[in-house]
C-alpha cells in the first residue's frame, strides 16, 4: 500500500517563446522527511514542466510510482503489530478500507435501457443484480475452494474473499476480476497502488453535499479551516446512510484472523442496517 506521511508541493515557472508565462505545480511524498518530499515536488515540477515544452513525452511521466494522495486515518494492525489495512480519505471526503492482503471486488451496474428490458422477453436476461449475483454463484460452483461474501452497493455489487489472503498481483485475482466484470477502474486502482479499496462511507452528492474544495494535503489554513466545517457536516449527514448491505454467502470455512479484522471493521463502518445506500 502506497501512503506517505509527508507531503509537499513544489511550483516551476515556464517561459514560452512569446514571453508569455505559465505555472507548472507538482507535489511530492515521503515517508522520511518534508525534505524529502520537498525534494520529490520539485522533480515532479521540473519534470511536468519538460513534458509541456515536448522536452519528453509523456509516456516518461510514471504515475504508477506515485504515493496514494490521500489522508491516512488509521492503521489496522493485527496482534503481530503488521499492517492489514489502513483507513483513508480520498479527494471527495469518503472513507476508504485499503488492504494489500483481502480481496475485494466491485461490480458495477448500469441501469437497463428500453432495448435491454424488451430483449427480456426472448430471453435474453437483464444484466442487473441478480444477474452478477448468479455469476459469483457460478463462479464459486466451479471454484468451490473460494468463500465469496456478498453485499449490495448503491451502484452494483461488492464481493470479499474470506478464507484466504491474496495480493492484488496475484494471476487467480486478475482471472477472478476478469471474469467477473470487475469495474476496469478499480483493476487499474489495485494494480497502481497495490491494495484492495473498500469505500466505508458515502459519495457526498449521493447525500445532498458538495464536494470539499480542496484536496489533501491541505497546507493552507483557510483551506484545512474549510475542510474542517465541510466534514463536521459530512459526518453528520453519513450517518444515516450506509455503503454496503449483506446480500448472500457463497461457500463456507473458517475466516482467518487477518481477514477477520479487516471484515469487522467494514461491516461495522459500510453496513449501518437499514440505513439506504449511498
Amino acid at each position: 500500500m502506497r501512503f506517505a506521511k509527508y507531503w509537499q508541493k513544489d511550483t516551476v515557472t515556464l517561459h514560452g517563446k512569446n514571453g508569455e508565462s505559465a505555472s507548472v505545480t507538482g507535489w511530492g511524498a515521503s515517508n522520511e522527511s518534508h525534505a524529502e518530499a520537498r525534494r520529490h515536488a520539485t522533480e515532479r515540477a521540473e519534470l511536468l514542466a519538460n513534458i509541456l515544452q515536448q522536452k519528453h513525452t509523456l509516456t516518461e511521466y510514471e504515475y504508477t510510482d506515485d504515493y496514494i494522495r490521500e489522508e491516512q486515518l488509521v492503521e489496522i494492525k493485527n496482534r503481530d503489530d503488521e499492517i492489514v489495512a489502513i483507513l483513508s480519505r480520498n479527494s471527495y471526503g469518503a472513507v476508504i478500507l485499503n488492504t494489500d492482503r483481502v480481496v475485494f471486488g466491485d461490480i458495477d451496474i448500469h441501469k437497463p435501457g428500453t432495448m435491454a428490458r424488451l430483449l427480456r422477453y426472448i430471453g435474453i436476461p437483464l444484466k442487473d443484480k441478480q444477474y452478477y449475483l448468479k455469476k459469483i454463484e457460478a463462479y464459486h460452483n466451479a471454484h468451490p475452494s473460494l468463500v465469496f461474501l456478498v453485499y449490495e452497493t448503491y451502484a452494483g455489487l461488492r464481493f470479499i474473499i474470506s478464507n484466504r489472503e491474496m495480493t492484488p498481483d496475484a494471476p487467480e485475482v486478475k482471472t477472478l476480476f476478469k471474469a467477473l466484470k470487475v469495474d476496469p477502474l478499480y483493476r487499474k486502482l489495485c494494480h497502481t497502488q497495490s491494495s484492495f479499496r473498500a469505500r466505508l462511507s458515502p459519495k457526498p452528492w449521493r447525500i445532498g453535499m458538495d464536494r470539499p474544495q480542496s484536496r489533501f494535503p491541505r497546507l493552507e489554513p483557510e483551506q484545512r479551516h474549510d475542510f474542517d466545517l465541510w466534514l463536521h457536516t459530512y459526518q453528520i449527514t453519513a450517518s444515516h446512510y450506509a455503503s454496503a448491505h449483506f446480500l448472500a454467502a457463497f461457500g463456507e470455512a473458517g475466516i482467518p484472523v487477518n481477514i477477520q479484522l479487516v471484515l469487522d471493521i467494514h461491516n461495522k463502518y459500510a453496513c449501518q442496517q437499514g440505513a439506504p445506500l449511498a
